[in-house]
Order: C-alpha cells, then structure tokens, then sequence
C-alpha cells in the first residue's frame, strides 16, 4: 500500500464526516415515497464512525500528534548498551 500524506488523509477524513452528516439526515427522516425507500441501519452509522475515527488517528499521526496527544514519536522501553 503507498504510503499516504497529511493533505490526502485530511481529505478522507472530511468526506467521512460528511458522509456521516448525510446518513444521519436519511436516518432522521421517513424517506419512504411511492417510488422506494432509503433505510440506514444504527450498523450503518457505526461504520461511518468507525471510518472517522479511522482517519481522525491517521491525521493525528501524519500531523505528529501521538494517541494520547503528546507529540513526536512514543518511547515505551529503552535497552542500555
């Protein structure tokens, strides 16, 4: 997989969440008409989450932000020589 930069990742993310904003407007409406209906499952919505916080940690990282909001990168155990 190549390798993915900050811009494209922030790109992802912002389709993500409009996206999520459009599910949330077909699931808070009746959307059922004589020509067919659109149905959004609480499944549904929880993959639109998850594809969210998928691209919030990737740009977190790309931007240098560690998980728990500290920045550069994370030591968690050092050898001596």
């Amino acid at each position: 997989m190549p390798a993915i930069t900050l811009a494209e990742a922030e790109a992802k993310l912002v389709l993500a969440m409009a996206a999520y904003e459009k599910a949330l407007e077909i699931f808070s409406y009746n959307t059922s008409s004589a020509g067919g209906s659109v149905q959004v499952s609480r499944h549904s919505l929880d993959q639109y989450e998850k594809a969210i916080n998928f691209w919030e940690k990737k740009v977190k990282r790309l931007g240098g932000d560690t998980y728990d909001g500290s920045k550069g990168i994370k030591v968690t155990g050092l050898t001596p020589i």
